[in-house]
């Protein structure tokens, strides 16, 4: 699995991506305006390679073994993405997962 890592004065994202072009992203903006708050945008958002997305909804993050991860998924967010899996295994580089292990605990902060 491929992982990238973006970070601008805008946002910051985690993104990984599987052998079959599937993909999932972890993305929170730098800053929340008014009417973020207001719509309950105030926090991290998933996006899969498909387009749909939600904000929130990571009921845990572990790096449990090296070179894995596993990403466990609300009920409410894994049906708003419309996916069948309420849990990603991640399977990457053990180096590369170690470095995107803090930058994705400190995306997920609610």
């Amino acid at each position: 699995m491929k992982i990238g890592y973006v970070h601008d004065d805008a946002f910051e994202g985690v993104y990984f991506q599987g052998d079959d072009g599937s993909s999932l992203g972890i993305e929170r903006a730098a800053t929340f305006d008014d009417r973020d708050v207001a719509a309950g945008m105030d926090t991290y958002c998933l996006v899969l390679g498909t387009g749909e997305a939600v904000y929130g909804g990571v009921a845990s993050w572990e790096v449990d073994r090296p070179g894995h991860a596993l990403l466990v998924l609300t009920d409410e967010a894994a049906q708003a993405l419309g996916t069948e899996f309420d849990a990603f295994d991640i399977d990457a580089d053990p180096g590369r997962l170690d470095e995107v292990d803090p930058i994705v605990t400190h995306l997920i902060r609610e």
